[in-house]
């Protein structure tokens, strides 16, 4: 029977110890190089990395420090954005020619946000950095 490593997976630890490794993995492909991408808990590592432990500093929300650094980014770019193009639409006198030329910036900044991240609470960041800015205006 194949060495039970902490690299093989727990279903398939399970299955091994059963004596049922036939229709899961062959015995030569139970060796270290070929699970050495898989973490403990048989989910694969980041690549690019020695262990899952040096992976990525997560923060209790599920966002990387360089998830936020980015909302932050583009918050401070949507604020200068702004600056640069209220100016411009507030001689305009038509109704919603305002909202208009601020709508179209927050939602592309958005979008750009939501297609980098791709986390639950994105967007809602974002509007809270850009708040932040704005407040102190």
């Amino acid at each position: 029977m194949a060495e039970l490593t902490t690299l093989t997976p727990p279903p398939m630890r399970r299955e091994m110890a059963r004596g049922r490794t036939k229709g899961l993995l062959r015995d030569k492909e139970l060796t270290r190089p070929a699970l050495a991408s898989l973490g403990g808990d048989g989910q694969r590592a980041v690549p690019g990395s020695k262990s899952r432990a040096k992976a990525a500093i997560r923060l209790p929300g599920h966002f990387s420090v360089g998830d936020i650094v980015f909302l932050a980014i583009l918050a401070a770019a949507l604020t200068i954005v702004g600056a640069l193009t209220m100016p411009l639409a507030m001689t305009v006198t038509l109704f919603g020619v305002r909202n208009a030329a601020a709508a179209l910036f927050y939602g592309l900044f958005g979008a750009l946000a939501l297609t980098k991240v791709r986390r639950p609470g994105a967007l809602v960041l974002l509007a809270l950095f850009n708040g932040v800015i704005l407040l102190m205006m």
